[in-house]
This record gives C-alpha cells, structure tokens and sequence, in this order.
C-alpha cells in the first residue's frame, strides 16, 4: 500500500511519517559521509597514499561535472528550464 501525504486525514499520521523519514535521512547521509570519509582517515598516516586518492577523487569529481554540464548544454535545459 502507497501512502501519499495528500490522501493521509491524520495529523499524527503525517506528522510521524515526515520524523520516520527524517531520521532515515540522517542516519543514511551519516552512514554515506562516513563511508566516503573512510578511506581518507585510514591512509592518513601515509602521506603518498593519502595523495594519490585525494587526486583520483579530484579528477573523478571534475570529470563528472564536466559530463553534467555536457549534458545541460547539449539537452538546452537545466531542471526544466530552456537555457536557450
């Protein structure tokens, strides 16, 4: 069964669905950043390590921006919006 927040009556209902979702968020995004964070903490103490995983992560994250703004200017939108 979907449950949609405009089909719910119950203020105590709605109320407990959005503190049950967020509190998932938090958790998720706090289980994400301390898994990306992992990593950069355990090489730490070696310093050639350290660098090179701080550069692949550097060069991934501009090769992925680079493709998303690739991707806006060739599609002529951005969140909806005609950028023409």
């Amino acid at each position: 069964m979907v449950l949609a927040f405009s089909t719910l009556h119950d203020l105590q209902i709605i109320l407990q669905l959005i503190l049950v979702f967020g509190i998932g968020s938090i958790v998720g995004m706090m289980l994400i950043s301390s898994t990306i964070g992992l990593p950069f903490s355990l090489t730490l103490y070696s310093e050639r390590i350290n660098k090179i995983l701080r550069y692949s992560v550097g060069s991934i994250s501009i090769v992925i921006g680079v493709d998303i703004l690739y991707n806006i200017v060739t599609s002529g939108s951005f969140f909806g919006l005609s950028i023409n």
